[in-house]
């Protein structure tokens, strides 16, 4: 509290109201400054003047401390004259008077006035002023550069000839629009503008700054010239839309600087001005030349889109004007090829000429001959849709593209198969409110196009509901009045009166639609205006706002629709798939009779092909051949292979009785309209295999394995169902019959061969310990690998895939789709239904890389053939048993080696099975070497 006594009182007054004007007493230094320590003078010390009016307070704030005071007092200047009238401007006020802190008084604005060091020097001084060249006007600055010896070496200006400001400054604008004028014209030659007269200047530039300047108005000029001649050249060839869209962007954009830039031109007030307004516009023209140079060594369309969003992503980082318009025409040049994808994807209705089979492609969709061989062995070529990759652009994800390309061709899928269905006509396209394709720059954006696309997606799920609830009830009304007439109702080209109600207020709903606005090129011009020529937009965009990295850009734009009409489409292709195309009843098709899975035709077929008991079904003389008894009986005739007119007679019956007696397909046929009503679901009957020189070789020998390679399965799909059961698949259910055929033989063979033996029927007397070891070791292998090849390497897969299918088939019954929900389509069935074909294949030991180890069990059955051949013989000789013994060890020796085989690689994909998922999946030949060896039998001998 002692701070707050004066110094007259001794004792703290608590009461007193303090100083706070009070000098400080830091002002006293004790340390001596130089006299001259704030002479600001270069040539003679300023004397300062006080005003006689005025006087200098000696005391309280603006007391000077003792080292600044100058020695000068009022009274001696006050006689003195003024040092400087004209600098009474510039002289500080009288100091303030005290004013009362705890008083409130009304405040008054204060006169701003300059301040300087000579001003805290001596508060009330007058100062001199310093004069400039620059500020003395331009007659004195053209003065000053006319003078030959002028202090600072510019060199004389006598021979530049004076020019109008304005007029100068209208040229150069000119020169930066690509126009020439009359100081400046455009040589092409040089391809650059050239000066009309050589030296000039205007009244306050120097010809050195007149001529740094043209550079910058010259390469304007002249990158607008070119984009000019871009443009141009564009519009008078025959150019792709893409490039026509790039053209039209450029466009705009020169048509904005044109506008802006020679308006604002024209109002500018010095040549400076005018600089500042030219080197941004430059900087835009000049990167969009550069654009411009590489969209030429472009070859396609898709590479014109991609280089395009290389640059925008490139410039994500740069300044906004840069990024804003880059990312402007990229959604103009890419907007043909979303058109495209809108309309092969079902997005918006087809324009011009639609694509189809029969025409050529368009973009990424090529229309190509598919070629396949048929099971005769036939080279058959079929149009279809083809994705060309090549023609896509580098932007769009795989799994975005492969969905685009699938769902279009699913489309066309509808369209062919099904055209009334609303999903293949263009009505849905009008009813619903469908998302754009377009590019999306901000997080917002983003969300809105996710939130319409699951609206659309909703729509049309309840349209599509709507469609079959009232197609049901006309159905129902139809079979109800199918006998009525009723002549009253009113009937337009086969349209009732609801009909033609329900299509009057579609169309009126339609028309009382707002017309979409196209606001692309006024959205370019805005951009450049705000960013290239408002200062205040472009403080305002100086932070660039947070959004999602451009690699992620094209997946959150195009991602959310393209899936949204993938899940619609591939629902409804799939649902009628198994409604109406009887998708399970052909796949049931090939389990039964391709993959052997009918109990009833393979104990027909074995009796047809192999029973000795069956008549035969060669020609006789005097018997006539009925075909209900009859066989081929392979062991026991003399001639192989059979006429075609046998395998007619043995197999008569053998597929259609099996059919309708495990299906009922007599009573309940599937309702493909592809298939014949007196036949089996897709022509499904015996054939003759296209087999080569060495194969028909091979066929002749009927003790041989490969006697009934010829005999195959003729099935034909019906054409809806071609993504499903393609020909690949059919080849694959192929070779799988013909290995399940020649099981099925040796199955026949060892029963049998065991047969024989326990009803006694054969002549041998005494048989020896290998006779009998080779038919219960014979027996016991063929049954077991056939145990293997039904139940594991079929049938396990196989219930796998239904499973799957009973999965699909189950969602297909829920009346809504999340967006999470897996798109399975077509083409996803058909793969899955050929990898279950491969699974099937690796375990029959089909696989190419499996081959070393068929080959090994095909020579097992060829032993077990050759015993059976011998067993047969009615007296036998010591040469025979001694054969029989041979064949016993040669076959013991195969069994091992396969044996051993099969467990090495069991054991290995069982550790890489240990190793990959944990130990869950179960190796299939390690089942095979458990039945076969499940004692270690062949192991320990």
């Amino acid at each position: 509290m002692a701070s707050f006594a004066t110094e007259d009182e001794s004792v703290a007054d608590l009461f007193i109201q303090p100083d706070f004007w009070k000098s400080s007493m830091l002002l006293d230094s004790p340390t001596p400054i130089a006299k001259d320590f704030f002479d600001l003078s270069d040539t003679k010390k300023i004397e300062p003047t006080v005003n006689d009016a005025l006087g200098v307070a000696n005391d309280g704030y603006f007391k000077l401390p003792p080292d600044l005071n100058t020695g000068f007092s009022p009274e001696q200047q006050s006689a003195e004259p003024p040092a400087n009238d004209d600098n009474e401007a510039l002289s500080s006020p009288a100091p303030e008077p005290e004013v009362d802190p705890w008083l409130f008084q009304q405040a008054t604005p204060k006169t701003a006035n300059l301040k300087t060091w000579d001003s805290f020097d001596v508060p009330e001084a007058g100062l001199k002023s310093r004069g400039f060249i620059t500020e003395a006007g331009t007659g004195a600055y053209d003065y000053f550069l006319a003078s030959k010896e002028n202090p600072c070496g510019v060199p004389s200006h006598d021979s530049y000839e004076t020019l109008e400001p304005y007029s100068y400054s209208a040229c150069l604008l000119a020169m930066s629009l690509g126009r020439d004028s009359v100081l400046f014209s455009w040589d092409s030659v040089k391809k650059a503008f050239q000066p009309s007269l050589s030296l000039t200047k205007v009244p306050g530039y120097s010809g050195e700054s007149l001529i740094a300047m043209l550079p910058l108005c010259n390469s304007c000029g002249q990158a607008y010239r070119r984009l000019r001649l871009f443009i141009d050249r564009t519009y008078s060839s025959s150019a792709s839309p893409p490039r026509i869209a790039l053209a039209n962007a450029l466009d705009s954009l020169l048509l904005v600087i044109q506008d802006e830039l020679g308006r604002r031109g024209l109002r500018t007030i010095s040549i400076l001005q005018l600089q500042s307004l030219v080197r941004p516009v430059y900087r835009l023209l000049s990167y969009f030349h550069r654009l411009v140079t590489k969209i030429k060594r472009s070859t396609s369309d898709a590479d014109l889109v991609s280089l395009i969003y290389n640059e925008a992503q490139s410039a994500e980082m740069s300044e906004p004007v840069l990024r804003d318009t880059m990312g402007q025409i990229l959604r103009i040049v890419s907007t043909p090829w979303t058109e495209f994808v809108g309309e092969w994807i079902g997005l918006k209705p087809e324009e011009g000429m639609r694509i189809s089979k029969n025409g050529p492609g368009k973009g990424f969709v090529k229309v190509e001959n598919s070629v396949w061989i048929d099971d005769q062995g036939f080279e058959l070529e079929e149009p279809d849709y083809f994705l060309d990759l090549d023609n896509m652009p580098s932007f769009v994800p795989d799994d975005v593209a492969q969905a685009i390309f699938e769902t279009g061709r699913n489309l066309r899928f509808l369209q062919e198969n099904h055209p009334k269905h609303p999903m293949a006509s263009t009505d849905i396209v009008g009813s619903a409110n469908i998302p754009r394709l377009e590019w999306q720059y901000d997080w917002e954006s983003i969300t809105r196009v996710e939130q319409k696309a699951l609206e659309y997606q909703r729509a049309v799920l309840e349209l599509l509901q709507q469609t079959r609830a009232d197609r049901e009830d006309i159905d129902q009304h139809s079979r109800n009045d199918a006998m009525v007439e009723d002549n009253r109702l009113l009937q337009v080209f086969g349209k009732d009166e609801q009909d033609l109600q329900r299509t009057v207020l579609d169309s009126i709903a339609n028309l009382d639609r707002p017309i979409a606005k196209k606001e692309t090129w006024n959205q370019l011009s805005r951009i450049i205006r705000e960013h290239l020529f408002d200062s205040q937009m472009k403080q305002e965009s100086a932070d660039a706002e947070f959004s999602p990295h451009s690699s992620l850009l094209p997946l959150l734009s195009f991602g959310p629709p393209v899936y949204a009409q993938a899940r619609l489409i591939n629902r409804e292709c799939l649902r009628l798939l198994f409604s109406e195309h009887s998708l399970r009843e052909h796949l049931g098709l090939q389990r039964a009779f391709q993959l052997l899975g009918n109990g009833m035709f393979s104990s027909r077929l074995a009796n047809a092909l192999f029973n000795p008991d069956m008549d035969t079904t060669e020609r006789r003389s005097g018997v006539s051949r009925s075909g209900i008894t009859m066989g081929l009986r392979l062991s026991s005739r003399d001639n192989w292979p059979p006429a075609s007119s046998e395998l007619r007679l043995a197999l008569m019956g053998v597929l259609t009785e099996s059919y309708q007696q495990e299906s009922g397909a007599d009573r309940r046929k599937p309702p493909s309209s592809t298939e014949h009503h007196d036949g089996l679901p897709g022509d499904l009957s015996f054939a003759i295999r296209d087999l080569s020189t060495e194969e028909m070789e091979r066929c002749m020998d009927q003790g041989s394995l490969e006697a009934l390679d010829f005999l195959r399965m003729s099935y034909k799909p019906p054409q809806a169902l071609a993504p499903v059961i393609t020909p690949a698949s059919l080849l694959k259910y192929d070779r799988i019959f013909k290995l399940m055929l020649r099981v099925l033989r040796m199955l026949f063979v060892v029963d049998q061969l065991f047969r024989d033996t326990i009803l006694r029927q054969s002549h041998w007397a005494n048989l020896d310990d290998a006779c009998i070891r080779f038919r219960v070791e014979a027996h016991h292998f063929v049954t077991n690998v056939a145990r293997y090849f039904f139940d594991t390497g079929i049938d396990r897969p196989w219930h796998c895939f239904q499973t799957w299918l009973g999965k699909i088939e189950k969602g297909l019954q829920d009346s809504g789709l999340v967006q999470s929900s897996t798109i399975v389509s077509p083409r996803r069935l058909g793969e899955e239904h050929e990898r279950t074909l491969d699974d099937i294949a690796q375990a029959l030991l089909l696989r190419k890389r499996q081959q070393p180890i068929l080959k090994l069990l095909e020579e097992i059955f060829t032993q077990i053939l050759r015993f059976a051949k011998h067993s047969r013989l009615r007296t036998p000789s010591d040469h025979d048993s001694e054969e029989i013994r041979k064949l016993y060890k040669a076959f013991r020796e195969k069994i091992e080696v396969f044996i051993t085989v099969c467990r090495g690689l069991g054991e290995k994909a069982g550790s890489k099975n240990d190793k990959d998922n944990g130990g869950r999946s179960e190796n299939p030949l390690a089942i095979l070497v458990l039945l076969l060896d499940m004692s270690n039998y062949y192991t320990k001998r």
